[in-house]
Formats: structure tokens, C-alpha cells, sequence
């Protein structure tokens, strides 16, 4: 572990979030490395934090801001793109097992990858945060009246930004219906299930 640290430093100087990005979008870019172990830690990482945003703001299915991202949308595609390789790839999986034995088990199974397939599903709903702003709104009236607008102010926010809202939502379904085509494409998380 103190060797993931000192790694960890040595690339992420500062605790700005965007330097963060820049570095590990720099870091993921070379695909050789894809398969070292510091490199599958760090998409966990990545992978990890935009699981936690997910559930934190999973009322915003209309459109959640981008800026809730711990990382940028790029990074954390290509981090399940690494992650889906390393669980197909046994070599890489040993290498991984050998330095970090407590992750390994936890993430060497079925569960996992159907978690990281479902997730990925969710990538695309994190918009500009202008264009979430109105999103947000109208979630958060279908949430406090269960559905039912009777408020003439709620309904009159409705009908003025409802195509807004609803452009966003059609927005998020095509972006996400290319990424998953991108990742089938490639052959990745198509299948039910990759361990036996």
C-alpha cells in the first residue's frame, strides 16, 4: 500500500480535482499500461467516487450537473474501459492479486462487472450544469408533489422549460445509447457474466 501512495503523490502533486483529471487522462492514455496494477487501482479509484456520486444524486435522472464529478466523463469511461480489459485478462489480474490481495476478492467476480455494466449506464446522465439546472428543478417538483403538480407556479415552470428538460432527457438517452453501442462495439460488457 505505501507504494500506492508514494505512486499516487508523485503523480497528483496538488488536490485539485481538474489537475487530478489532466493527469490521469494522461496517465490512461498510454494502453500499454492498462494492464499494471497501479493503473486498475486508480480506474477503481475513478470508478469508486462516480459510483458514490451516482447513488448520492440518483434522483437526477432528468440531468445531474457535471460538476459533481470527482472526475471528468472521459476519464471515467476510459476507467471502466480498463477495468472491463483487466477482468478478461488473467495476466494482468495476477499481477493484480499479488499487490493488492484485500481489493482483489472484492472485485474478481460476477457482482462487479454487473455493477460496472449497470453503472456505465448512468455516465451520460451527468449534463452541463446549465443545462441540469432545469432538470433539477423538475425533478424535484415531481418529487415533492409524488407526481401531482398542483401549484400554478410549479405548473406554469413546467410548461415553460418542460421542452428544455425534455430535450436534456433525450439528450442523455442518445449519448448513452453511443457509449453502450462504443463499448459493445468493442466487445465490452456484453456478456451476462465473465467468471465462471
Amino acid at each position: 500500500m505505501e507504494a500506492m501512495l508514494k505512486f499516487l503523490r508523485k503523480i497528483f502533486p496538488t488536490n485539485s480535482n481538474i489537475q487530478k483529471g489532466n493527469a490521469l487522462t494522461d496517465l490512461f492514455s498510454d494502453k500499454e499500461m492498462w494492464g499494471e496494477p497501479h493503473i486498475i487501482f486508480l480506474a477503481l479509484e475513478v470508478v469508486s467516487d462516480f459510483g458514490k456520486v451516482l447513488e448520492e444524486n440518483s434522483w437526477m435522472l432528468f440531468g445531474a450537473p457535471e460538476s459533481l464529478l470527482q472526475f471528468d466523463k472521459k476519464t471515467t469511461i476510459t476507467s471502466f474501459e480498463i477495468l472491463h480489459l483487466f477482468l478478461e485478462n488473467s495476466i494482468a489480474q495476477k499481477k493484480f492479486k499479488e499487490m493488492y490481495p484485500d481489493f482483489a476478492h472484492k472485485i474478481l467476480n460476477n457482482e462487479f462487472y454487473n455493477n460496472l455494466k449497470n453503472c456505465l449506464t448512468f455516465v451520460e446522465t451527468f449534463i452541463p450544469d446549465e443545462d441540469a439546472l432545469y432538470s433539477i428543478n423538475f425533478a424535484k417538483i415531481l418529487i415533492e408533489k409524488n407526481g401531482e403538480v398542483q401549484d400554478r407556479k410549479q405548473r406554469d415552470y413546467l410548461i415553460n422549460n418542460g421542452e428544455i428538460v425534455k430535450k436534456n432527457y433525450n439528450l442523455i438517452i442518445e449519448n448513452t445509447n453511443r457509449l453502450l453501442k462504443y463499448f459493445n462495439e468493442k466487445g465490452l460488457f456484453i456478456k451476462e457474466k465473465i467468471f465462471e
